[in-house]
C-alpha cells in the first residue's frame, strides 16, 4: 500500500483538526474541501466529489489510519505506514463519543 502524496496529509490533518476541538464534522468537512481534499477520480468522475460531512465521520472511525487492518472483527498490524498515531486516534474518538453524550450541536 503506497499512501497518495496528495490526499495522505489532507487525512492527518482532519484527525489533529478534529482532535482540538474547534471543528465540527459540518464545518471539519466543508474545510477539508476547501484544502482540496477529494474522493478518489473514478471514470465517471475524474475529479472526484468534495468529501461529505459522513465520509469525514467515516475516515475518523477507521482505524486503518492507524496503520492497522480490521478483518471479520480481528485486528491485524497493517503493511502500510500509518498516517495518525493510536494516541490521536484515541483522542479523536474520545472527543466524538463525548460530543455524542452531551449532544453537543452547533
Amino acid at each position: 500500500v503506497k499512501l497518495d502524496p496528495e490526499r495522505a496529509p489532507l487525512v492527518a490533518w482532519l484527525f489533529e483538526a478534529y482532535a482540538s476541538g474547534d471543528y465540527l464534522l459540518r464545518e471539519l468537512a466543508e474545510a477539508a474541501g476547501e484544502r482540496g481534499l477529494r474522493t478518489r477520480p473514478t471514470p465517471k468522475r475524474p475529479k472526484g466529489t468534495p468529501v461529505t460531512t459522513s465520509m469525514v465521520e467515516r475516515m475518523l472511525a477507521n482505524p486503518y489510519y492507524t496503520g492497522v487492518v480490521v478483518f471479520e472483527g480481528v485486528v491485524y498490524q497493517g503493511r502500510h505506514e500509518p498516517l495518525v498515531s493510536k494516541e490521536l486516534f484515541a483522542e479523536v474518538q474520545a472527543l466524538k463519543e463525548s460530543r455524542r453524550r452531551s449532544k453537543e450541536r452547533p
